[in-house]
């Protein structure tokens, strides 16, 4: 697990992970482009991203944005694709 956070009016890398991927927002609220979709994320929301699925996180908004990132992150690496 990885806590990470997203400031005001950023984003974070297109990329995917070889496994399954968790992502629980504990701050404020962002946007998530999983594949071609976008959600609007907001606190305690959970995504569940399936292996080799491009995703991105964005905070468009005025707050940090937290969220805890739930991968094996000895054995799975993330690919930036974008």
């Amino acid at each position: 697990m990885k806590p990470s956070k997203i400031l005001p009016k950023r984003e974070i890398l297109c990329y995917i992970y070889p496994e399954q991927y968790k992502n629980f927002r504990v701050r404020g609220k962002g946007k998530a482009m999983i594949g071609k979709k976008l959600y609007e994320m907001n606190f305690m929301d959970t995504l569940y991203i399936s292996p080799n699925t491009p995703h991105q996180l964005s905070n468009p908004f005025g707050e940090p944005f937290g969220f805890l990132c739930i991968v094996n992150a000895k054995r799975d690496k993330p690919r930036i694709i974008a």
